[in-house]
Formats: structure tokens, sequence, C-alpha cells
């Protein structure tokens, strides 16, 4: 991986399987951490936020998540949204 947050407006981070293979390398996990403390929006779907758990960067920080890691999310410190997010 030789990209830097710094090219990118915006992170997306994919649900399904995607994150937890995504967690499993540090690579990735450096990547999301310096993106989300660089203040630009992190977009997470599904099991998205399995990665940003694996970042350490949700402590205190409101979030939606799938309802399978809830627990997990406030493990972390995140505090679980239970809202539909919408795009209107």
């Amino acid at each position: 991986m030789t990209s830097q947050p710094g090219e990118f407006d915006a992170l997306l981070l994919p649900g399904g399987y995607s994150p937890d293979q995504l967690r499993g390398d540090e690579r990735f996990v450096t990547f999301t951490r310096d993106f989300v403390n660089g203040g630009k929006p992190v977009f997470a779907i599904c099991h998205g936020p399995q990665l940003l758990i694996s970042a350490d960067v949700i402590r205190g920080r409101k979030l939606t998540a799938v309802k399978p890691i809830v627990v997990d999310v406030k493990n972390a410190g995140g505090e679980f949204y239970d809202q539909e997010v919408g795009g209107r």
C-alpha cells in the first residue's frame, strides 16, 4: 500500500467480510487511523466500523453499526446511534 491519507478527500469502509480482512493488515489499520486523525469524513457501512475499532478511533464518537457488532462498538468506547442513515 503506497497511498497516503492526504491524497483523498473521504474514506469509505465497505461492509461484509472486507473490514475483517482489512483489519488483519496493519497497513490498512494505520492508514485508517491517520485518515480519521486528519479530520476528513469517514463513511462505514455494515461491518465497516470493525476497521475503525481496530484503528482505535471511535472512543467518544457516535456511530451506527450493524447489530452483530454493536457490543464491539460500545466496548471500544463508541456511542451506538440506533437510527437509519438517510441520504436526503
